[in-house]
């Protein structure tokens, strides 16, 4: 994710299925996690797009 984003990616999203985290990686910024979010947007970078999440959650 630090190669995309030193070549100009301005969003990463990195989902782990087995753990249900999403990491969310921009530029000049520590990672953030996410603990099993419903669904994933930014409107500054993605205007308009929502992911949602629901389906590649295993129950708990």
């Amino acid at each position: 994710m630090d190669l995309w984003l030193r070549n100009g990616v301005r969003l990463g999203w990195l989902v782990d299925p087995f753990n249900q985290q999403v990491w969310v990686h921009r530029p000049n910024a520590e990672p953030i996690l996410l603990e099993r979010p419903n669904e994933l947007s930014d409107e500054e970078v993605l205007p308009g797009l929502t992911v949602d999440l629901h389906r590649i959650w295993r129950p708990r």
